[in-house]
């Protein structure tokens, strides 16, 4: 099992900054969870959250058990991490995750939830700059990297998240080109 576990300093950091996302997508998870339950919250939201703890873990338990090898393994997590920030920005700008699915993202009705701070602006006639058919407001004036930035600059733990996604992206990409198997 020893060979399979980068020891590096690049491994060590990459595994760390891919535990801060998973603990952060585990506690976001699981509060949107209690939402749902106290009727505030929206399940497909708490979903997407516990597939992001989901992921990386399955990966690494396929690694581990040799189903994997590390290289697919690192450049699976680098690649996952990449769709992580891609994800947000789709779901707080741009919208083609729901109006693909029809899964609805967002708390309307707020009832004092707000997604951790992701979602503090008024839903009135906006429509995901055309690509869905809910009548929730995404539009902060400005464009969809705008919006992105004026929702990390709102939560401070979506920031850290996505500063550690990217940052893991690179050192797994970095440890799959390393890996000579």
């Amino acid at each position: 099992m020893r060979e399979n576990s980068p020891a590096s300093t690049v491994g060590y950091a990459a595994f760390a900054f891919l535990g801060i996302s998973v603990v952060i997508h585990f506690l976001g998870g699981i509060t949107e969870l209690y939402a749902v339950i106290t009727n505030s919250g929206a399940v497909a939201y708490a979903v997407l959250m516990l597939i992001g703890v989901a992921i990386p873990i399955v990966l690494l338990g396929a690694m581990v058990s040799g189903v994997l090898q590390p290289r697919a393994t690192y450049a699976s997590l680098s690649g996952m991490m990449v769709l992580y920030i891609i994800a947000y920005a789709d779901v707080h700008a741009l919208g083609y995750l729901e109006s693909i699915t029809g899964a609805d993202l967002h708390t309307h009705d707020h009832n004092g939830h707000d997604h951790n701070g992701h979602d503090d602006h008024d839903h009135n006639g906006h429509d995901h700059n055309g690509h869905d058919d809910h009548a929730h407001d995404h539009d902060h004036g400005g464009s969809a990297l705008d919006t992105v930035g004026d929702h990390l600059a709102d939560d401070p733990i979506a920031l850290v998240s996505k500063i550690s996604e990217g940052t893991a992206a690179v050192l797994f990409a970095l440890l799959a080109v390393r890996e000579n198997k």
